[in-house]
């Protein structure tokens, strides 16, 4: 493990962002007037739920498994990805064309020519650089509109337009409308709404107070010298242990494992799971990013087993001297990254007949020496997900502010907040700086939605069809060895990057199929609108 400390804690945000935090709370029970949010637009009634009054993230997604292998048969996505991995074999797949495209652009009429005046307006030369002041790019040209140099200049802007007085990162309320704080407001609604009226001094100092644990803790971490971890919402064996319990309210498969969330049919089940709090428990760590703030307040597994290595050399091992513990290495192989879907984790520890057990046998844990690991070929160490700052985007689990342990999860993320936070995040809602630059709305868009809907689907694409296309999917089941042939469209390997990848292109669809906001009049229909001439006939 690596080690760094620094600490920061910023004492004013923390309170700017429990009151954003406790408005949203308000918003939700009706105590917040939606005028107040939204500059006069009726928020509740356009927001993408059937609730008017709720803004209550969508949570579900019912498939269709038949239509699902249908779509496979009919692309043939089999037969695609052995052509991707010809590409890759033979280096084609690897040449990046750009660099010789902009070349050629470079050296064309069109590169001069093609740049109208609603792209000079639209896009502009000027950004913001480093120290704040007016920079300029030298050249009006479509290939200069194209270079990442032009796009390095819009990073160092959007940095610059993110720090508030004194060098403090800037929140903003809606980016916290998450399924995380519903137990949170849950435990605001009882303690301090009583015959609908809030006790708003006594909820602001809790909310406060959580926000400040979330981030102590974190800091806490750094300055006994951990790094943070942008892989711990995905590391589900070292989640709380009640999260599994939680899963397997939504539906069971045959009674053996949770249904993964693309097939949840109990939406009853599945919402009294979120109401538990089990987006809560998602982490292994506070040494991450989550993607709310103020909910992560206790220390995860990850935090105590690195104290456990980095200051008494010792690690925790599965307790295979127990009964319901069966996990040898071979199988242990399987808790790699993308190797196994974690609805079928438990299977890999146990061969207890009842589910209960087998997701107990996962906490069943002894702390030993390491050098005992190494010594004994019969001790199994218990894994951690672990991805730190270097890393970020290498990994289809490695990014700040996600949530989710499969690809789905993690793209449906994205897609739900692209349309549960539309009505905040595309207008101007008294906000000074809004549309003054084109890449103010579309670049926070593209990097904290659609750029990470992307990287789930490259992910998929290289861990499935090209790193694994010649290994089958593997799993354990009633303490059996089960395989089959097609991994990245196994329900326990790749489906799930699968029916992401679908799920950010049914997006797509949708995004570019809505039209733009404005007053639109009924145009006369062909029959009541006059006709042209006809055109005489020849001869």
């Amino acid at each position: 493990m690596r080690s760094s400390a620094a600490a920061y804690f910023y004492g004013a945000p923390s309170r700017w962002l429990a009151r954003r935090t406790l408005d949203l709370f308000k918003v939700q029970e009706g105590l917040l007037d939606k005028e107040d949010i939204a500059n006069g637009g009726a928020v509740r009634a356009r927001l993408p739920y059937p609730d008017a009054r709720s803004l209550r993230p969508k949570a579900l997604r019912h498939l269709d498994m038949d239509k699902v292998r249908a779509v496979l048969d009919r692309n043939q996505v089999v037969e695609k990805a052995q052509r991707l991995r010809q590409l890759v074999e033979s280096g084609e797949a690897l040449h990046d064309e750009r660099e010789g495209k902009l070349e050629r652009l470079k050296a064309s009429a069109l590169d001069e020519l093609a740049v109208t005046e609603e792209m000079r307006q639209a896009f502009g030369q000027g950004v913001v650089a480093e120290q704040g002041a007016e920079a300029f790019a030298s050249a009006d040209t479509i290939s200069n509109y194209l270079s990442p140099d032009f796009f390095g200049l819009y990073d160092k802007r959007q940095a610059f337009l993110r720090q508030g007085p004194g060098g403090r990162h800037i929140h903003l309320a809606e980016e916290y409308l998450e399924e995380r704080y519903l137990e949170l407001f849950s435990e605001i609604k009882a303690r301090f709404l009583k015959d609908g009226v809030l006790d708003e001094a006594a909820a602001m100092d809790y909310v406060e107070a959580r926000s400040f644990i979330d981030t102590m803790l974190h800091e806490m971490g750094h300055t006994m010298g951990m790094m943070h971890n942008f892989a711990g919402s995905a590391d589900a064996i070292n989640f709380d242990r009640q999260w599994w319990d939680l899963k397997a309210k939504a539906g069971m498969v045959d009674g053996k494992r949770p249904v993964p969330e693309w097939n949840i049919q109990d939406e009853a089940g599945f919402d009294e799971a979120l109401q538990a709090g089990m987006r809560a428990m998602q982490s292994s760590t506070s040494m991450e990013y989550m993607s709310t703030y103020g909910s992560d307040i206790e220390t995860g597994l990850y935090d105590v087993a690195w104290v456990k290595y980095v200051y008494f050399d010792a690690v925790e091992i599965f307790d295979t001297d127990h009964p319901d513990v069966n996990i040898t290495r071979e199988r242990a192989k399987l808790f790699q990254r993308g190797a196994l879907h974690y609805t079928f984790y438990p299977e890999l520890v146990s061969d207890a007949a009842e589910y209960g057990a087998r997701a107990d046998a996962l906490y069943r844990r002894k702390t030993v020496g390491f050098r005992k690991v190494s010594e004994n070929p019969l001790l199994v160490e218990v894994p951690y997900r672990f991805c730190g700052d270097s890393y970020v985007g290498a990994a289809a689990d490695c990014e700040r502010w996600d949530q989710g342990v499969d690809n789905f999860e993690r793209t449906l993320k994205h897609v739900l907040d692209y349309q549960n936070y539309y009505w905040f995040n595309a207008f101007k809602r008294e906000r000074l700086a809004f549309g003054t630059n084109v890449y103010g709305y579309i670049g926070y868009i593209y990097k904290r939605q659609f750029m990470p809907m992307l990287d789930q689907y490259k992910h998929w694409v290289n861990e499935e069809l090209i790193v694994r296309a010649d290994e089958p999917c593997v799993w354990w089941e009633d303490g059996q060895r089960q395989q089959e042939s097609d991994r990245f469209v196994a329900d326990a390997c790749g489906l799930a990057g699968f029916v992401g990848s679908a799920e950010a292109v049914n997006l797509l669809a949708s995004v570019i199929t809505t039209p733009d906001v404005g007053c639109y009049a009924r145009l006369k229909t062909a029959a009541t609108r006059p006709r042209p001439p006809t055109p005489p006939t020849a001869g």
